[in-house]
């Protein structure tokens, strides 16, 4: 008997843990109503996680001061204006405006942002320091950056102790361009729109020179040619590919300027590649294929090249840099993404930050980091290019997709064919009306369930097909 109660504590024990937590005693009685005594609330579990202990600050089982410290600035930027204001006094209003605050005059000045992603970011233009509102706080008082997290959580517990007053409108400014922002992305706009396409330009010369498949690189509805792009560089305009980063409703956020010679080669500037516009997490959009697989290149030329040996059909994107993984709009990715790395060889701490990024948001990763060829540097070719990794990667995936599905549909075949409700026929007794609408309405589920979870749609989720899978194994 005490096994049973055992056994029975044991199978509900998660359902009473979250009664106890969720509902708590809070009724007083006739007498307690009448006399008002002082109630005090008995606490059963500790639900107060210490940062050290929170998974989210770890890194291989470690607490990390940095991960910490970043959550707490996140929070910290509600309070942007009045900790500036603590920190730094008065702002000088004649220097400062919607998108920022301006502490100090002429070149001796610190500029805290207001809107944009950066909200809350800081740069000191006397001595170069910039970052975040805890970086303020430990270059302004001479502090660690340690104790700067200590001071930001007393401000963030006791806010109104040192006047701190949270803007209601944070999301919104977050998500507010500046006004340069805002003219760089119309000016980008101005550029595309203006532009023609590539076949037969610069472009399309440039371009050709990291294809390694036999097909031309031919014109694209996301990239255009311009023949003037001013440079701040050469304070001069140069021939240039225009590639247009666009949201998730397809509409130009930014574009990647690519400045060129007449003959296709990259122009010699200090910064022959530019953004115009507001590129955090929007991407180059090359293809929409129709298998539940994304590659995510770093550089459009990568994008291109692959493009042209797409055997299998994949969704393909561009970035800018390999810091933009980091931030990329994850919304319409399938469930497997290969990154195609190119050139760039991030370090192994921002590797492992990406991809725990996107597999926390329920994604399969692989990365491939060979190098695409270049044939303006090297006429051989190589034995095994990145597109030939990438298109072995994908065989590997695609082919168990194809045993997933074979077994589904076998399994789809065992439950339509169960003899546990077996139909009628001449030599069986009739089902009545309501036990045959009940087997078909079975079937018709299972078949629902496995159409669902065997066709990969981006638009259902990984955690909604697994759900299915396993309401149609029961």
């Amino acid at each position: 008997r005490a096994s049973e109660h055992v056994k029975l504590f044991t199978n509900h024990e998660s359902s009473l843990i979250k009664s106890w937590i969720n509902n708590k005693d809070d009724n007083t009685s006739a007498i307690e109503t009448l006399e008002k005594p002082d109630m005090h609330h008995t606490p059963y579990f500790d639900i107060n996680i210490k940062p050290q202990d929170n998974p989210l600050y770890q890194e291989d089982g470690q607490f990390r001061l940095s991960l910490y410290g970043k959550a707490i600035a996140t929070e910290l930027n509600q309070y942007t204006e009045s900790v500036a204001k603590h920190i730094l006094g008065q702002p000088n209003m004649s220097k400062s405006d919607k998108d920022y605050l301006v502490f100090g005059s002429g070149d001796s000045h610190i500029k805290i942002s207001l809107t944009g992603e950066y909200r809350g970011f800081y740069r000191d233009w006397t001595t170069g320091d910039r970052g975040s509102l805890i970086n303020l706080i430990a270059d302004t008082q001479n502090i660690s950056f340690k104790q700067a997290v200590s001071q930001a959580q007393r401000f963030l517990s006791e806010p109104e102790k040192f006047n701190l007053v949270k803007n209601e409108n944070h999301e919104k400014l977050l998500n507010t361009l500046t006004k340069q922002m805002s003219q760089f992305k119309e000016r980008a706009t101005e550029y595309f729109e203006n532009g023609k396409d590539i076949e037969g330009t610069p472009a399309q010369a440039y371009l050709e020179r990291f294809n390694t498949s036999d097909t031309p690189i031919s014109n694209h509805s996301e990239l255009r040619y311009h023949d003037n792009v001013y440079s701040s560089d050469s304070k001069t305009t140069h021939p240039a590919l225009i590639s247009k980063l666009s949201n998730n409703q397809q509409g130009l956020e930014a574009a990647e300027i690519t400045y060129l010679t007449q003959d296709g080669e990259l122009a010699n500037l200090k910064t022959p590649k530019r953004l115009m516009g507001n590129k955090s997490t929007h991407s180059v959009n090359i293809h929409e294929g129709s298998a539940n697989i994304s590659v995510i290149s770093v550089g459009v030329e990568q994008a291109l090249s692959f493009n042209n040996d797409n055997k299998h059909d994949v969704d393909i994107i561009a970035v800018n840099n390999v810091h933009d993984l980091r931030t990329v709009d994850m919304s319409a990715l399938r469930d497997e993404i290969i990154i195609m790395m190119g050139s760039n060889k991030p370090n192994e701490k921002l590797t492992t930050e990406i991809v725990d990024r996107m597999a926390e948001r329920g994604y399969s990763v692989s990365i491939i980091n060979d190098t695409i060829n270049n044939l303006t540097h090297n006429d051989q070719q190589p034995e095994q290019t990145a597109n030939d990794i990438a298109n072995d990667k994908i065989t590997e995936l695609t082919h168990h997709e194809q045993i997933k599905h074979t077994e589904l549909e076998q399994l789809a075949k065992e439950i339509l064919s169960n003899n546990e409700h077996p139909l009628p026929d001449n030599d069986s007794p009739q089902l009545n009306a309501k036990q045959s609408d009940a087997i078909s309405d079975k079937e018709n589920s299972a078949m629902e369930a496995f159409e669902r979870a065997s066709i990969p749609d981006k638009q259902i989720s990984k955690d909604e097909r697994s759900m299915e899978y396993d309401e149609l194994t029961k």
